[in-house]
């Protein structure tokens, strides 16, 4: 079973907000063990176990789970903010205002998920718009 571009391309749109959860944990996690060599209370148990085990990793785990946070939640925040938007659109519109923000809920549907795409394009045919 072979998968081509588009395809790829339209699985990883499907599942991106997966995607940023799962980085936006991990990155914590890192942020959280470089935190942990830094206060002591923290660095007991399992924390104490894995700073032993990276050495001096520690400080690297510091600044990229620090950054990641940083960058991913922007990215994870900014979708919450596109669904929220797009979703409160789509819902209780009139033609009007349906046609006077078509362009911003075309561009959002694009944004996230095929769903959101078929949705737009389901809206579009009720309200009989070409």
């Amino acid at each position: 079973m072979s998968m081509n571009l588009k395809e790829i391309k339209k699985f990883f749109r499907n599942i991106k907000f997966i995607i940023y959860s799962i980085l936006l944990v991990v990155f914590a996690f890192l942020f959280l063990i470089g935190i942990a060599k830094l206060w002591p209370p923290l660095n007991k148990g399992i924390f104490n176990q894995i700073l032993n085990s990276i050495g001096y990793w520690w400080m690297w785990a510091i600044f990229i789970g620090f950054l990641g946070v940083i960058v991913d939640g922007w990215v994870w925040g900014d979708y919450l903010y596109k669904r929220i938007k797009f979703d409160s659109m789509m819902l209780n519109i009139s033609k009007a205002q349906f046609v006077k923000k078509m362009n911003e809920i075309e561009e959002l549907s694009w944004d996230l998920t095929t769903n959101d795409e078929i949705r737009f394009q389901m809206k579009k045919e009720e309200f009989k718009i070409k």
